[in-house]
C-alpha cells in the first residue's frame, strides 16, 4: 500500500510540473506547530503518545479557481508510554516515537486570490510511517483533515493558520514484550484513533 501511494504522489508532481502552463498558482507553505497526543486503550491498559512539536512542508497547485491540488509532509517526535497491569501498573515510558506523515490531497479557497484574509478546508489520502525507537516500524494508511486562513501580507507572501485532524488506520499495533528469560508474553493493541494538530507558518506564492 505504501508503495503504491509513493507512485501515485510521484505521478502528481510530475502532472502538477508538466502543467504549469495552465496552473493558475503555485503554494509552497512550511509550517511548525503543536501536536496533540493520542492513546489506544482496551479493558486492561493503554498504549499512549504524548504531545509534541510539529513540522510540516506542503506544496499546492491551483487546477480551478481557488481549488488547489496538494503533496503534503508532516513529523512529530513524540514518546510512546504504556500502562498495562500486572507488569506495568504504572504509566511508564518504554521508547522515543516518530510519526512521519505523507499526504496526496486538496483545498477549497472560500475566497479568491484578490482578497487579503482567504479562509480554506480540505483533505487528503496517504500513509504515516510509526517509528518507535525500541520497535520495529511500521506504516498504517492515513487520511486527514484540515481548515484555516491564509493572511496574504503581499501578492507574495502571507501568514498560514490552521488546524488539522490526521487518522491513523489501527494506529496502535506495537507489541511491547513483557516476558523475562526465555518466556515471552506481549500487549498488541489495535485500534483506529484521531490525532490533532494546530499549526502556523509562511505560505509562499510561486506563480
Amino acid at each position: 500500500m505504501k508503495t503504491r501511494i509513493i507512485k501515485l504522489n510521484t505521478i502528481f508532481l510530475i502532472a502538477i510540473f508538466s502543467n504549469s502552463a495552465w496552473s493558475q498558482s503555485v503554494e509552497f507553505t512550511p509550517s511548525y506547530g503543536y501536536q496533540f497526543g493520542a492513546k489506544v486503550s482496551d479493558y486492561y491498559g493503554y498504549l499512549k503518545a504524548t504531545d509534541s512539536g510539529q513540522f510540516g512542508v506542503n506544496l499546492a497547485v491551483e487546477v480551478r479557481e481557488n481549488l488547489m491540488a496538494e503533496i503534503s509532509y508532516l513529523r512529530h517526535n513524540s514518546e510512546l508510554s504504556i500502562k498495562y497491569p500486572p507488569t506495568f501498573i504504572r504509566e511508564v515510558k518504554i521508547s522515543d516515537m516518530a510519526m512521519d506523515w505523507f499526504f496526496l490531497g486538496a483545498s477549497k479557497y472560500f475566497k479568491d486570490d484578490t482578497e487579503k484574509v482567504r479562509p480554506f478546508f480540505g483533505g487528503g489520502l496517504g500513509f504515516v510511517v510509526i517509528s518507535p525507537e525500541n520497535y520495529e516500524n511500521s506504516s498504517r494508511l492515513s487520511f486527514a483533515l484540515k481548515g484555516g486562513v491564509n493572511i496574504m501580507f503581499s501578492e507574495r507572501i502571507g501568514l498560514n493558520l490552521q488546524g488539522n485532524l490526521m487518522v491513523p488506520v489501527q494506529w496502535g499495533g506495537f507489541y511491547v514484550g513483557l516476558g523475562t528469560g526465555g518466556a515471552s508474553s506481549g500487549v498488541s493493541l489495535n485500534s483506529t484513533t484521531i490525532v490533532g494538530g494546530l499549526s502556523g507558518g509562511l505560505v509562499f506564492k510561486l506563480k
